[in-house]
């Protein structure tokens, strides 16, 4: 457990140096905060890292990148079998971040391209709730977001372990669920981010469990780190796994 703090440590230290570098018109304590609040927390983290090693995927699909913590992390938790990450963010402004890509692929830059592929996309049907975070008048500069593509469960790419933290409405979830499931490989994970902290995502895994009842195991890990986290004034997320019975 130290070496991965040591590890999640390193990558945010990397990260608030690319912060202070770029997108200086906006302060660096408000870029900080959204960074924080966007991206994986020190609980998740860890369980996220014993979920990967479980599995070991060759190949994982990371559906939501943002500033790139998670892509990071995933490739340093893989990194003992050379695992391969394919990165899906349509790279549109959010929260105060004009372009998330640009931290995204230099905070990850060692992985490209032999163990990071970056696709500039929609994971299915785009709902628009991940602008809600803009400030005032951002939106508007949002022009072209027609000319990205949107990937669907057509893709020519199978994967062996898929984490879905993108878009955190129900209906994405579900449209981001189904796409993925025909996605992945046999004997492979989905696994959601935000399942405590998000509506949308607590009660898609709930009805998902419904659906595949008998067929599946969906868990839901980090409930007893919240209610610890919440005594000191803290939170995690929740991570929540999917995977077919055998």
């Amino acid at each position: 457990m130290i070496n991965s703090l040591i590890t999640y440590s390193r990558i945010w230290f990397n990260l608030m140096a690319l912060l202070r570098k770029f997108e200086r018109h906006v302060p660096l304590k408000e870029k900080m905060t959204h960074a924080l609040h966007g991206s994986l927390k020190p609980t998740d983290a860890l369980l996220l890292r014993k979920i990967i090693r479980r599995y070991k995927p060759p190949e994982t699909l990371e559906i939501g990148s943002f500033l790139g913590v998670s892509s990071r992390w995933i490739l340093e938790a893989s990194s003992s079998w050379e695992g391969h990450l394919t990165a899906i963010d349509p790279n549109i402004p959010h929260r105060v971040f004009e372009s998330p890509r640009n931290f995204m692929e230099k905070l990850n830059k060692k992985f490209i391209p032999q163990r990071l592929a970056v696709v500039t996309a929609f994971f299915g049907t785009y709902g628009g709730t991940c602008m809600a975070c803009l400030p005032p008048g951002k939106a508007s500069q949002n022009t072209g977001m027609e000319d990205i593509p949107s990937i669907n469960a057509e893709w020519d790419k199978k994967f062996d372990f898929i984490f879905i933290d993108g878009e955190h409405s129900y209906d994405a979830v579900m449209n981001n669920f189904e796409i993925a499931v025909r996605l992945l490989n046999k004997g492979g994970a989905i696994v959601f981010h935000d399942v405590l902290s998000r509506e949308g995502v607590k009660n898609g895994l709930s009805d998902i469990r419904e659906r595949y009842k008998g067929k599946a195991e969906v868990e839901i890990l980090g409930e007893r780190d919240r209610k610890l986290l919440a005594i000191i004034g803290r939170a995690n997320d929740g991570i929540g796994v999917f995977t077919f019975y055998e």
